[in-house]
């Protein structure tokens, strides 16, 4: 197990460093953390109720929106970043298949389906989301969002399986052993 030396330092027991941790962090775990900022974005506007009730003016509709576009960027990114670390058979398929459904969903949200543009008095331009169409393409995304953490997390990228090992423990299963074995 790698021993903690500062943010930017792991090092292994037998000293050399260890960029994978360092790397998934900034790469892949990062990047998914961002996401549940931006899903709460493109499901409420705002990414707090805080920030909700300190609008600035911006319409709701046009931050869902720009939340929703973020949210397929970022997910993306976390396949990009990942994808040379898949060695588990089956997971790269399903990695580029959700990629395939994400940028087919970029595509999508360039392509005023999802919304019809307007102008208000001032002349502002503002957006208004056909919320139907809206919802479904968020569930989409929010439904590859919890489904590509299974083969990332199939790869130890974002928990590593493996078993912990107690050198207590260890030192009394040989200690049991010698009286028991005589």
């Amino acid at each position: 197990m790698g021993k903690y030396q500062g943010p930017d330092n792991f090092i292994s027991e037998l000293g050399n460093w260890n960029n994978a941790a360092i790397y998934s962090t900034a790469e892949i775990a990062k990047p998914l953390a961002m996401t549940t900022i931006y899903r709460d974005i493109a499901k409420h506007g705002y990414s707090d109720f805080i920030s909700d009730i300190m609008n600035t003016g911006i319409s709701k509709d046009q931050l869902r929106y720009e939340g929703l576009k973020y949210l397929v960027s970022e997910l993306l990114k976390v396949i990009e970043n990942s994808k040379a670390f898949l060695k588990k058979k089956g997971t790269l398929g399903d990695i580029n298949e959700y990629e395939k459904k994400l940028k087919n969903a970029e595509t999508l949200l360039n392509l005023p389906i999802l919304y019809k543009k307007g102008c208000d008095r001032f002349g502002n331009i503002s957006i208004k989301l056909d919320l139907i169409k809206f919802e479904k393409v968020l569930k989409e995304i929010l439904d590859i969002r919890t489904e590509i953490k299974t083969p990332l997390n199939k790869n130890d990228l974002i928990f590593i399986n493996k078993e912990e090992f107690d050198p207590k423990e260890y030192k009394q299963q040989i200690l049991s052993d010698a009286t028991t074995r005589g």
